[in-house]
């Protein structure tokens, strides 16, 4: 998937105003990110890693790792 321009990105990965979640890892070397999180909403948890390349204070690209069913459930789809 290909995300064009920060509103889109932010859109994108918007979760539910009733989620919580908290950070469980982050890493940073360079323009590599990693973040690490986990997020509940109801009965839902999720865990979520991502990486991100960091260029000129502008991400470049993203890669989101979680369980796309798990993820669907705590979005309430």
């Amino acid at each position: 998937m290909t995300i064009e321009g920060r509103d889109a990105f932010l859109d994108a990965g918007a979760f539910p105003h009733d989620a919580r979640t908290k950070m469980v890892a982050e890493a940073y070397q360079g323009e590599v990110a990693f973040q690490m999180c986990d997020s509940i909403r109801g009965n839902h948890t999720i865990r979520i890693v991502e990486q991100l390349s960091i260029r000129d204070g502008s991400i470049r690209s993203a890669t989101f790792v979680t369980d796309t069913a798990a993820f669907r459930a705590l979005m309430g789809q």
